[in-house]
């Protein structure tokens, strides 16, 4: 493995991930998810809740107009601007999220922080990274998503939802991790699943 790096990453980023290193860890990759693609990942729940609320918006708009009575229809205008204040706040907050994050694979961990307003520190040895589901696309941007490893304790598992998402060059990064999880790990193979886009 040779040490590379992928993106110039904002200063106190930059600075959060030089704290995390050990004196002697080498980084070997580091990347900010594309925004294009997590975004595109986040759409689907971004749409579903302006479709669902809309619908039953507009039922309970032609209910409440039938009976003419303004207070009504003014307290559901309120509650739908409401909703889509929410709504905005939480596409915000996404947005936000993926300019705070970094990924990096080093030759000891995989790490993944966000340093956005919720904050998060990630540190996955070789057992943690060798139990994964990656999700390739067609441009092979994709997905690593790190797993309890089979017969974990249910106690001190990795968070929900943990792994490199929004990448580019999804096979260059998994073997980064296969050869992690090779060189420190007493199991020969992790699991891994694969699922294709």
């Amino acid at each position: 493995m040779t040490e590379t790096t992928e993106v110039i990453l904002p200063a106190d980023l930059a600075e959060s991930l030089r704290v995390e290193l050990g004196p002697e860890e080498r980084l070997f990759w580091c990347a900010q998810p594309r925004p294009s693609l997590f975004l595109r990942r986040a759409i689907p729940i971004l749409l579903a809740f302006p479709l669902g609320m809309g619908g039953s918006a507009i039922a309970f708009l032609v209910g409440i107009s039938n009976r003419g009575d303004p207070m009504q229809i003014g307290l559901f205008l309120a509650i739908e601007l409401s909703n889509a204040g929410f709504l905005t706040f939480l596409a915000l907050m996404v947005w936000h999220s993926i300019k705070r994050t970094v990924y990096a694979v080093t030759d000891r961990r995989a790490i993944v922080l966000v340093e956005g307003v919720l904050k998060r520190r990630l540190l996955l040895g070789p057992a943690e990274v060798s139990t994964r589901r990656v999700t390739r696309r067609t441009d092979g941007s994709g997905d690593i998503r790190f797993l309890p490893a089979p017969g974990a304790p249910r106690r001190g598992r990795m968070p929900r939802g943990s792994g490199f998402y929004a990448i580019d060059d999804v096979d260059r990064i998994e073997a980064l991790l296969l050869d992690l999880a090779a060189k420190h790990s007493t199991v020969a193979e992790g699991c891994v699943h694969k699922q294709a886009v």
